[in-house]
């Protein structure tokens, strides 16, 4: 009898055909119930391998036994085929093994595109919505150890986190964030112990690159986010530096430094700081001088302290600016005390630097932070905004153009670009980026004021007229203004006393946290769109003016860098402009070359 024949007979063909269906109904199921039960990565593959032994065995128990009327009976070992039925179901067995042993993920080397990272917010899986902030913050502390990698571009917080709550696929969030490889998660705290499982893709390619889970005490948290760290680095051939003896959060790894409460808070304020609301700025100060009064030496604490004392002088109307830049220059220099590796430290006292027109300074603390951090956006544009105030801008729009790249969906960075090209006379590159701003925020009042600046410039008055009114909240009178002025712009009433208020009101027309380019533009693009170029000239002189007073601490170093891009280039050639540019200390770097006649 041939060995076909004897196969039929023993019905083995059709045991191992049931067996290959169950199977693979089994191992689909699994592939579904051991991610959501956060077993380990391994843990799929030892089930799949256990699975594939399984069908050779079935085969043989198939050859050897039978059912028959009296019950399950041992065949004939010795029947014919015997020894090719044993080769055979020897290979399957050895291709199985082989399959576990040698089909691991490979090291290999690593393409230039791969030295690329997106750090997704990792998600709650806790059951308590008050528990986001914690998820959120093991994301941030990763992303802030791989950052310090200067052969890894990791993209900012700002973008990467602007997916969470989307149920956007991991190809497409990578190609906006121009990464190759997306790290997501999830977080599990229930009372003193967490559970935080990760997990590395490469976007490009489809497929994991590496997975694992992390089982710890709540105090064992940095030390769970180090090991996740230099687990993603092997993974890309990367060797992460060992943090510095004095960064807290090296003590912490070994259970002792900030307490669990202080660690809580600063992970809360993190996630009010991005908007750039000075309202949800004022909570975030509250809670990080909770914080840094429970942990004093916890320097990335006292850091993002010092940056959201900086924000709060900037974009709070009602700031008491000369205490809070004191205050945040004291935290600023505790944090570098503490760690000298922390490129938030020297970024927080560059922005002090910034905000007081001391840009020399301010470059040499940037330039410090971005040695320490190549990926930390802030910094590269903080950085270029000094450079435009030094008057070297092609440098700045360079490094604007980093921290874009960077951080792809950071509203204050496409502003501050968007104003650097206006500047330059290149509107169709301008609208193009607050149109793309736009898309990621429609009701954003900054870019909202830039397109109705840009509509006013190219005379689409109508266009213009719907945007400045949307800029104007709980405002009748700004309302009425607005209103005003387009129809002086239609001849229906009369410009002199529509210019004459627009002039009263030139640094208070819109709300007070939009972009102060947007606020120091405003009034010379609507002067000069009614015809009154003395009066623009006169807005800009008064803004000069006002650099130097007590009154205007709160803009004073934005202020001088937003007038070289005053009027978006129409005035730029006049000697009164000039004048003013040289009062404020500020260098046009764009005369030379705008001004040639």
């Amino acid at each position: 009898m041939s060995l076909i024949a004897e196969l039929q007979r023993r019905s083995v063909f059709k045991v191992g055909a049931a067996y290959l269906v169950v199977a693979w109904l089994v191992i689909q199921a699994a592939s579904i119930m051991f991610p959501t039960f956060e077993a380990p990565g391994w843990a799929l593959r030892v089930f799949i391998f256990v699975t594939m032994l399984g069908f050779p065995l079935a085969l043989t128990l198939a050859w050897i036994f039978d059912i028959s009327p009296q019950g399950i009976v041992q065949v004939d070992a010795g029947r014919a085929g015997a020894w090719r039925f044993y080769a055979a179901v020897g290979a399957i067995a050895a291709l199985s093994a082989g399959w576990y042993w040698f089909g691991q993920p490979a090291v290999r080397e690593v393409a230039p595109d791969m030295r690329s990272i997106a750090v997704l917010p990792f998600a709650n899986m806790s059951g308590d919505a008050a528990n986001e902030y914690f998820s959120d913050g093991i994301s941030e502390e990763i992303l802030n150890q791989l950052a310090k990698q200067r052969e890894l571009r990791v993209a900012a917080r700002t973008s990467s986190f602007s997916f969470k709550g989307q149920n956007t696929e991991i190809t497409e969030i990578a190609k906006v964030l121009k990464v190759r490889l997306v790290l997501e998660g999830s977080v599990r705290k229930q009372g003193e112990r967490v559970r935080v499982t990760a997990q590395l893709i490469d976007a490009q390619e489809g497929f994991h690159l590496w997975s694992e889970t992390y089982d710890r005490d709540l105090k064992d948290i940095f030390a769970i986010q180090d090991e996740i760290a230099k687990a993603i680095a092997k993974a890309l051939q990367l060797t992460l530096a060992a943090p510095a003896s004095a960064d807290p959060t090296a003590a912490d790894a070994e259970g002792h430094g900030i307490d669990v409460e202080a660690y809580d808070l600063y992970l809360r304020a993190l996630g009010l700081l991005p908007r750039r609301d000075y309202r949800e700025i004022r909570q975030a100060i509250a809670l990080l001088e909770r914080s840094v009064e429970r942990a004093p030496t916890f320097a990335r604490g006292q850091a993002q302290f010092a940056i959201a004392l900086n924000l709060n002088a900037l974009y709070d109307p009602n700031a008491p600016v000369r205490a809070l830049r004191e205050r945040a220059s004291d935290a600023a220099q505790r944090a570098i005390a503490l760690d000298p590796t922390l490129a938030e430290g020297y970024g927080a006292l560059g922005l002090v630097a910034t905000n007081t027109g001391r840009d020399a300074t301010a470059l040499l603390l940037h330039d410090r932070a971005i040695a320490l951090n190549p990926s930390f956006a802030q910094a590269h544009t903080w950085r270029a905004l000094s450079l435009r105030g030094a008057g070297r801008w092609e440098e700045s729009e360079r490094e604007s153009r980093i921290a874009l790249d960077l951080d792809p969906r950071s509203l204050n960075i496409y502003s501050n670009l968007f104003w650097h090209m206006a500047a330059e006379g290149r509107h169709a590159e301008s609208r193009a980026l607050a149109e793309r701003k736009l898309a990621l925020d429609p009701e954003s009042p900054s870019t909202l004021l830039e397109l109705a600046l840009l509509d006013l410039i190219e005379r689409r008055n109508a266009d213009a007229h719907g945007r400045l009114l949307k800029t104007i909240r709980d405002d009748p009178l700004a309302r009425q203004l607005v209103d005003d002025v387009f129809e002086a712009l239609e001849g229906r009433t009369p410009k002199g006393p529509v210019v004459a208020a627009v002039s009263a009101r030139a640094s208070k027309l819109f709300r007070p946290e939009t972009n102060p380019y947007s606020v120091v533009n405003a009034a010379p693009v609507i002067l000069l769109a009614l015809g009154a170029r003395d009066a623009a000239l006169a807005a800009v002189e008064r803004f000069a003016a006002e650099v130097g007073s007590e009154e205007s601490l709160r803009l004073r170093g934005i202020l001088r860098i937003a007038l070289v891009s005053a009027a978006v280039g129409d005035l730029r050639c006049e000697p009164r402009f000039q004048a003013a540019i040289s009062k404020v200390g500020a260098v046009d770097g764009l005369a030379k070359t705008m001004c040639t006649g």
